[in-house]
């Protein structure tokens, strides 16, 4: 497996043979994202886009970037290129989701992860991503639902545990709430 520093000088090296190369700038982008140096991943997925318009892995992940640096309102707007390329790709709502509820948008995040769940019944992220909108609204039972369902979907998620337990301790079902903690610890020591 090639270091970090390697794909950097690997990519370049194909960015110097054929700088139309998108997919080679997308990876350096990609891989400068990972060590978190942000501006130069955006630069990246700039240019990868300016040589694909319609490449939508990069503009998810200049969204992503955008989002490691509160810069929300970008981070929408790239996740709604992909929608517009990609209208069934259930990451961009999903992240679009998670800038909603960021921005305490509740209604326009629950909308995006039901359309998440619609694409993907399966998806137990979508699941507990809304269920933590829902209890951030005061609505508990919905929220548990979410949880349960999410369970259901991945009995060893720990996040569903103990986002179950938060909303049991919010309804001040301590006892629920520490056995879900348990859990989730059970799961993921970390």
């Amino acid at each position: 497996m090639l270091k970090n520093e390697d794909l950097i000088f690997a990519t370049t090296l194909a960015i110097s043979i054929n700088p139309n190369d998108a997919e080679a700038f997308y990876n350096r982008g990609t891989t400068y994202y990972s060590l978190q140096k942000y501006d130069l991943a955006i630069s990246d997925y700039n240019k990868a886009i300016s040589i694909n318009p319609n490449y939508a892995e990069a503009f998810y992940n200049r969204g992503t970037t955008y989002y490691s640096l509160q810069k929300y309102d970008l981070a929408i707007s790239d996740y709604n290129k992909v929608i517009s390329i990609n209208p069934n790709d259930a990451k961009a709502y999903n992240n679009r989701g998670g800038v909603y509820d960021k921005l305490q948008k509740y209604d326009l995040a629950i909308s995006d992860y039901n359309k998440v769940i619609s694409i993907n019944p399966n998806n137990a992220d979508a699941f507990i991503n809304r269920g933590t909108t829902y209890d951030s609204l005061g609505k508990y039972n919905l929220a548990i639902s979410d949880f349960n369902r999410a369970i259901s979907i991945n009995p060893n998620d720990a996040k569903a545990f103990y986002n179950r337990g938060l909303t049991y301790q919010n309804l001040q079902k301590y006892d629920l709430a520490i056995s879900d903690y348990n859990k989730a610890i059970s799961i993921n020591p970390n």
